[in-house]
């Protein structure tokens, strides 16, 4: 009877080891907010991007109204975010007509959106958990933030401001 109570108590004592290394590489992953998964996505995307910051990456542009602009890529908590800038908040004049043609907008894109950000910039951007996301994934949502970004631009017309 007592071998058996040593082999329930050894194999207890394995699986509490067992289940403590998992868990402390459930933690390392945290730690790393996903940085090191997203670094190794963008490597298999045919975008050639830089890094400016650990966790934070662009990719630059050309479109065919926006002509040069960049989406930025940033890990923070699990959490990917892209965004492009549309407008700085000095190139564009702000009115009731404006934002309800954004919000219209922001009906007919897929998971994207257009927003103002902090500065009054106008974005569109996209957050998508880290844990879920794959090369195709990234990239499709990358093409998504830059096609709109294009083609919102193109509808700014007389918003913009002519310097």
């Amino acid at each position: 009877m007592r071998p058996r109570f040593l082999l329930s108590k050894l194999t207890l004592a394995m699986l509490l080891t067992l289940a403590s290394i998992g868990s402390s590489r459930a933690a390392d992953a945290q730690a790393d907010n996903g940085v090191a998964k997203v670094a190794m996505l963008l490597g298999g995307t045919t975008y050639p991007y830089k890094t400016i910051a650990d966790g934070v990456w662009t990719i630059d542009f050309m479109g065919q109204s926006l002509r040069n602009y960049r989406v930025l890529a940033g890990a923070e908590n699990g959490v990917l975010t892209a965004l492009a800038v549309i407008a700085k908040a000095d190139q564009f004049t702000s009115s009731t007509e404006l934002m309800t043609m954004l919000l219209k907008l922001n009906t007919s894109l897929n998971s994207v959106r257009v927003a103002l950000d902090a500065d009054g910039d106008l974005v569109v951007e996209t957050k998508l958990p880290i844990r879920l996301l794959d090369v195709t994934e990234l990239k499709s949502k990358i093409d998504e933030v830059a096609g709109a970004a294009d083609t919102i631009y193109a509808s700014l017309g007389s918003y913009l401001v002519k310097k």
